[in-house]
């Protein structure tokens, strides 16, 4: 998380109004979830991943190293489509696999299978759009993107504190922990459930005085944080926002004319 950040503020395409690169990540990411369309999805998926590489220069084992960890939560999020469970001794519709558990049978079809793949692939090129987001924009442009579009002032209070205290925590948490591996915390099975506990409620307790004192200093202030503001003085340029129009169209039109949603 700290080198999404790092990163967000020193790459290749800093210079861009954070606008068209919002315009171009959450308009190809709401394109893909209208149409659902898993050849439009690979594509995407593949242009987002050599755009974060090739041009953001982004290492590419730690992109595939975050993009795992939403793709091992979404592969056992589609378990349950994959798997069928009948209490009918007869195969139903095309099965590729089952077995017979008592007197209930699991069966793995083919149209659920189908379903899962598009359901990953889509989700998966969705999560790319927005890394594409977070590696290029800072958090604070994209909050004032959002005040300047009237999300209300309550989310967006929300969104920037658990973002800032995220990495508070996680440098808490890393500390503590290197701390408790040099008393050999975490050498025996016993040792390292202990360790983790008392990690978990050092956290817990940094946490709950930190949103106290946070909560005073709000109310001092009036209860309201200060207006965003871009930290760049930037410029909109116009042939960026008619490529990506023209960009947008012909991936809807795309995946329109393939079909083959789910």
């Amino acid at each position: 998380m700290i080198l999404i950040d790092s990163l967000a503020y020193q790459n290749r395409l800093r210079g861009i109004h954070p606008i068209e690169k919002f315009l171009f990540s959450i308009g190809t990411l709401l394109i893909l979830v209208a149409t659902r369309n898993p050849i439009s999805a690979i594509t995407v998926l593949a242009a987002m991943s050599l755009l974060i590489v090739l041009v953001v220069k982004i290492p590419f084992l730690y992109y595939l190293k975050i993009l795992m960890y939403p793709f091992t939560f979404l592969l056992l999020g589609a378990l349950p489509i994959i798997i069928t469970i009948s209490p009918q001794l007869h195969l139903v519709g095309n099965v590729l696999w089952f077995a017979d558990v008592g007197h209930l049978r699991f069966m793995i079809l083919t149209e659920s299978l189908e379903r899962a793949l598009h359901l990953v692939i889509v989700s998966i090129s969705s999560v790319s759009c927005l890394y594409f987001l977070l590696f290029t924009t800072p958090m604070n442009e994209i909050l004032y993107l959002l005040s300047k579009w009237k999300v209300p002032s309550l989310l967006l209070e929300l969104i920037a504190f658990s973002y800032r205290y995220l990495f508070l925590l996680l440098e808490s948490a890393y500390e503590i922990h290197r701390s408790q591996q040099s008393r050999l915390g975490y050498q025996r099975l016993s040792n390292s459930l202990k360790s983790l506990g008392t990690l978990a409620t050092m956290l817990f307790i940094q946490s709950f005085n930190r949103a106290k004192a946070l909560s005073m200093a709000m109310d001092s202030r009036g209860g309201e944080l200060s207006s965003f503001q871009l930290t760049t003085n930037y410029k909109l340029n116009l042939l960026h926002i008619i490529m990506i129009a023209i960009y947008g169209m012909s991936l809807f039109f795309m995946s329109l004319a393939i079909g083959g949603s789910y």
